[in-house]
């Protein structure tokens, strides 16, 4: 499985930023990568499927993520219903170094549970959301604005709001759908692995041992998109990793994303960037 390591902005002041109520596109998402800073996404609206090692979680406006640093995470949201998102990242060190009692029950936000993994996704009472988002938008204007004393404003605002997701959040329990289909991580997993690889329907419903039509149900249902436009997604986001890593030729790193044809890779390239390979390129 191919994994993308982020890198986060350098900042003068705080090893933090806030990306505020933002909305992308499937093809805008990163494929499966991870950093070195912790994460908090908050789902202001629409749904779709997250992916937060080792588990899937189906997530709805209201729901809150925390991504551990350097854990492996994607997002898959739903075309029809795009998810508008807010996400905090930080350095470990602003939840560790600053603490000013010792024992700070909301660090274990960031601990796996190797008995119950299924510890990263939260949900809240309306009443709660709404205080949630209310910070949220506070930290925005802090973050914007960097007035007087924008560093300890930043880190009591944020310790206060980890406070408040540990003293109010219910975390949810495993997903019991996708528990019940093991295949659609295999699948995923297959497809990270075998990207070069001719990859159908009909071959990836047969390693599922599953019918092609109830495999493009299930699949769609709890990823948001049909298998082909997945596969699509993740060669075009192989891609661009090769444009931007890789110093081969576009023909040389159009077959190693799995086309087998340059005009399609020029086209769905295209597509999903808005940019031929060659202007995506001189953009890195």
């Amino acid at each position: 499985m191919t994994v993308i390591r982020k890198k986060m902005p350098e900042h003068n002041l705080l090893p933090f930023f806030l990306v505020y109520k933002d909305t992308k596109e499937a093809q805008q998402e990163l494929p499966n990568h991870l950093h070195d800073w912790h994460e908090i996404i908050y789902i202001h609206q629409g749904n779709g499927t997250f992916y937060i090692s080792p588990e899937f979680y189906e997530v709805n406006a209201g729901n809150l993520l925390v991504v551990p640093a350097n854990t492996v995470h994607f997002t898959s949201p739903n075309a029809s219903k795009l998810i508008t998102s807010t996400a905090l990242f930080f350095k470990p060190e602003l939840v560790t170094k600053f603490q000013f009692f010792n024992d700070l029950a909301y660090t274990k936000l960031f601990q796996s549970n190797e008995e119950d993994q299924s510890n990263f996704l939260y949900t809240f009472s309306a009443k709660h959301s709404i205080e949630l988002e209310h910070q949220l938008s506070n930290l925005n204007e802090e973050n914007i604005e960097m007035g007087s004393d924008y560093k300890q404003a930043v880190i009591l605002q944020l310790h206060l709001f980890l406070i408040d997701i540990h003293r109010y959040s219910v975390p949810n329990t495993k997903n019991e759908n996708l528990n019940q289909t093991p295949w659609i991580q295999e699948a995923i997993q297959f497809i990270d692995s075998n990207l070069v690889r001719s990859l159908s329907l009909e071959i990836l419903a047969k390693r599922a041992a599953v019918s092609s039509s109830h495999f493009s149900r299930v699949f769609k249902f709890h990823i948001g998109m049909n298998i082909n436009e997945f596969i699509r997604m993740k060669r075009i986001s192989l891609a661009k990793k090769l444009l931007s890593e890789e110093s081969d030729t576009i023909e040389a790193i159009a077959r190693n994303s799995g086309f087998t044809s340059m005009p399609h890779f020029f086209r769905t390239f295209k597509k999903y960037t808005k940019l031929t390979p060659r202007e995506f390129r001189k953009k890195q």
